[in-house]
């Protein structure tokens, strides 16, 4: 009993619901490419079955980059701050993904370098919101880290099953679907901003 009462508790808090929303929809545009990388790699860059690489490697690199730089964040900068960047290289990423395909088929290298750009503000957004969330239940870590951990592999799995088939046999498509996973979990982070703006600190701080 006492387990539930202390789930329902993290599970039923506004914040950590936003917080837990805005990772799982940032992955979940970057995951469509990942679950349509069949279709992306064949069908619409032409490119071999031994030529994942073209796709995986900069979508890995940009995420080794985020990773690198929120390292590098890390005391200069507050943790809104760091996500309110993250999400200029997130909707960079995404707005020109989008009016790239809009213009022209996709094809090496922009079509793989605009993924990368999305990943690299993923990545750097992803572990600051993670502290926020943590610092909510500052005794109960494990278990939010849990829970978020369920929300964000759920998303996950709805991406790679219900959207990604959906979309993946049209650039745009995919294009538009990873914008509109991204304006949900900007949408989130808004929200959970106004929530949570009588907590102080300043969100555009840094060093």
């Amino acid at each position: 009993k006492p387990l539930f009462v202390n789930y329902r508790k993290v599970g039923t808090h506004p914040e950590f619901q936003l917080l837990s929303l805005a990772i799982a929809l940032n992955f979940a545009g970057f995951f469509l490419y990942i679950a349509a990388a069949p279709v992306f790699v064949i069908e619409h860059l032409h490119l071999g079955e031994h030529q994942f690489g073209w796709l995986f490697i900069p979508a890995v690199s940009g995420i080794v980059l985020g990773a690198y730089l929120s390292g590098r964040m890390a005391g200069r900068c507050t943790l809104r701050a760091t996500v309110r960047y993250a999400y200029f290289a997130l909707f960079a990423g995404a707005i020109l993904n989008l009016f790239y395909n809009f213009a022209t088929p996709p094809a090496l290298p922009w079509a793989v370098l605009l993924v990368a750009l999305y990943s690299a503000g993923m990545s750097l957004a992803m572990p600051s919101i993670s502290l926020l969330n943590l610092e909510l239940y500052p005794r109960n870590r494990g278990m939010v880290s849990s829970l978020q951990g369920f929300i964000h592999t759920l998303g996950s799995a709805l991406a790679a099953g219900l959207l990604s088939p959906w979309l993946a046999h049209s650039p745009l498509m995919l294009a538009l679907g990873m914008l509109g996973c991204l304006l949900g979990g900007g949408g989130a982070w808004l929200i959970y901003l106004r929530v949570a703006r009588n907590t102080g600190g300043n969100i555009h701080a840094c060093k």
